[in-house]
């Protein structure tokens, strides 16, 4: 149980360096996080330490060796059961394209990031304080006037090619500028488009799933757990409490 245990801890820390590089990268998370394999992780768990209560049980008697065949049964079925729910439906994402973004990510993750003082501002690019704040204003018109954030897989690739930058400059860019990763960033303009939606009075009656995924968003839930982070309230809320009747 202990080896489990420790192999667990290592696989969850592997996970969470895998999302934060999925965030330098990736506007939405749910099909490339792994989450599955988390909560299958936390499983084991789970499954590690009812053994061994299991196997206490028994010898205190508490357990038969059938009854235990049984709980253990019970373990394997809800293994089976996250391997089919997330393992068999988890799209494909190592391809090519994604590799070379992840590539990007983990360079980014490895590059020290304390900021070097440049010319009285603070900088952590290779380009120069001028380049470093033209490409973010280059950056905020892109996002104001084309909202590319409305495109629910944005990816930093995408971003790059329509600023003519490339991957590396345009994340650095982001981080040096906003102070946010490139995930942040974009659902942060999501949800400030779906407060813009959301107090139209003719959207009063649409369901929040239609303005969520006409913002960006590819789900309800990612929708509404975005909109209460930045906004402190579930998009219904916000509608209810600002839309004059």
């Amino acid at each position: 149980v202990v080896v489990e245990i420790g192999y667990i801890v290592a696989a969850l820390r592997v996970l969470g360096v895998h999302r934060e590089k999925m965030e330098l990268a990736f506007s939405v998370l749910e099909p490339v996080t792994l989450g599955w394999l988390r909560w299958l992780m936390y499983y084991l768990v789970v499954i590690g330490v009812g053994m061994v209560l299991i196997e206490i049980g028994r010898v205190m008697g508490l357990f038969t060796v059938q009854s235990k065949s049984y709980v253990v049964l019970l373990f394997e079925i809800g293994a089976i059961y996250f391997v089919a729910l997330g393992g068999l439906r988890q799209p494909v994402i190592f391809t090519r394209s994604m590799g070379q973004l992840l590539e990007n990510a983990e360079s980014e993750l490895t590059t020290n990031t304390e900021p070097v003082k440049t010319g009285g501002t603070y900088s952590k690019s290779g380009l120069g304080d001028e380049a470093l704040q033209a490409g973010w204003q280059r950056l905020q018109d892109l996002l104001i006037e084309q909202k590319p954030y409305l495109k629910n897989d944005l990816n930093l690739s995408d971003l790059g090619g329509l600023l003519s930058m490339s991957i590396h400059d345009t994340s650095r860019i982001i981080n040096s500028c906003s102070g946010q990763n490139f995930y942040e960033l974009i659902n942060h303009y999501r949800v400030e488009e779906a407060k813009q939606v959301l107090l139209v009075p003719d959207n009063r009656r649409r369901k929040m799933l239609d303005i969520g995924l006409e913002v960006g968003f590819n789900s309800q839930s990612n929708f509404y757990a975005q909109f209460k982070k930045h906004v402190g309230m579930t998009p219904k809320q916000f509608q209810t409490e600002n839309l004059v009747s």
